[in-house]
């Protein structure tokens, strides 16, 4: 199998709490810490101005007859995007200026991360000044807490980010790329991917209006073309797109003719309405005269067809058709574009192909671009020499069938 370039997962970007306004970041907290305890009271004072370093006050529910005392908490938040050890021990002392009157808990929340000395002075400060349970709601922490199925509709709310909604998402995705499998067995008339090899098809655009007139545009960049399947794999159809002559040598050393790259087409489709004048015909013929030529001039065992494949997932594919045209033995694929490069396709790669089959993969480092200069410079590509080459082919021909 060839080699591609593997793409980046898709994952969710750190969340920006520093850009959160001020108040909406207390409201943020806050929120978050009516799942931390079983609150009597939690109250947003940061709110009311005149704070005195406390942003959100809470009274445990603990209060009972063994232990009549309410447990006061004191939330200060802070959006700062660095805290050292020094600032942090401010900090606490801002929200715990006299040691009489302290807390029986704090929570700093902040919008950054702490370093462990900045962490061991938070703690140590805390524990000067009287407080028994200290905590420090990091970037990370509350990352970690907004992630959590339960805290889902705050994530939603504040970053427009849902969990929830991306499941969903994704079993969708799961559900359409099984669906889409399916109806390419039923279309290729066969059992498993594995039988999918070398059955053509027609990849079309959904906004596509030109089948079967000559679509606009190049190669697969088209709103329809003609591939082959190659072979299938767990999230993608990989389609033969267009060959060329090739050349590779034991060492791994390999090129490919650029004159003589051939799009893959189907017969029935070659627009019998529009004939060709002679100009074209005899390009036509020159072109496949160079081909059979440079083949016949390259070793035997190191002749190959470069061929380039064009990796089509199945999230792409949004409509299978496997009637199409009826005068094509050929499904229909209608996939949705992207106006990049890449057309329907999440990448593109290209390998050898030899004529008893199986696939090696090639690498630019690997390219020798002389290989067919200089073939093309030494090879006797006349009508002389095709000629020649056309004497020897049926001579060999009856030869071999009088054996």
């Amino acid at each position: 199998m060839a080699a591609r370039k593997v793409t980046a997962t898709k994952t969710t970007n750190p969340l920006h709490f520093e850009d959160l306004e001020p108040k909406r970041f207390e409201d943020l907290v806050r929120q978050l810490a009516y799942g931390f305890r079983s609150w009597k009271v939690l109250e947003p004072t940061g709110l009311l101005g005149d704070d005195e370093g406390i942003d959100i006050l809470g009274v445990e529910a603990t209060a009972s007859e063994e232990s009549p005392e309410n447990r006061t908490w004191r939330f200060q938040c802070k959006r700062y995007r660095r805290l050292g050890p020094a600032q942090v021990r401010a900090v606490v002392r801002e929200v715990v200026p006299d040691k009489t009157n302290a807390p029986h808990g704090l929570v700093i929340a902040a919008a950054c991360n702490l370093t462990s000395d900045a962490i061991l002075a938070f703690h140590d400060e805390a524990k000067k000044l009287g407080v028994e349970e200290a905590q420090f709601w990091s970037k990370a922490k509350m990352e970690d807490l907004l992630f959590q199925p339960e805290n889902d509709h705050l994530l939603f709310a504040y970053f427009n980010i849902s969990l929830r909604t991306r499941r969903r998402s994704d079993l969708e995705r799961i559900r359409h790329t099984m669906v889409v499998k399916r109806k390419l067995l039923t279309a290729f008339g066969a059992e498993t991917l594995a039988e999918a090899s070398y059955k053509d098809v027609i990849v079309r655009d959904i906004n596509d209006s030109h089948y079967p007139r000559t679509p606009p545009g190049k190669g697969s960049l088209r709103s329809w073309h003609a591939a082959r399947a190659l072979w299938a794999n767990h999230e993608h159809l990989v389609l033969e797109l267009c060959r060329w002559v090739g050349w590779r040598k034991p060492d791994g050393t390999w090129d490919l003719d650029e004159e003589t790259k051939e799009q893959c087409e189907i017969h029935e489709l070659q627009f019998q309405e529009i004939e060709e004048d002679n100009a074209n015909q005899e390009e036509s013929r020159r072109r496949h005269r160079e081909r059979v030529l440079l083949e016949d001039s390259i070793p035997k065992e190191q002749r190959v067809d470069v061929v380039g494949a064009g990796w089509l997932p199945y999230a792409a594919v949004l409509e299978v058709d496997p009637i199409g045209d009826p005068r094509v033995q050929a499904p229909h694929l209608f996939c949705e574009y992207k106006r990049d490069a890449n057309g329907p396709y999440e990448g593109h790669s290209i390998m050898a192909r030899r004529s008893y089959g199986g696939d090696e993969p090639l690498s630019d480092e690997k390219r020798d671009r002389t290989l067919f200069k200089n073939l093309r410079a030494s090879a006797d590509l006349s009508e002389g020499a095709w000629d020649r080459w056309l004497e020897r082919s049926t001579a060999e021909l009856h030869g071999t069938r009088k054996r």
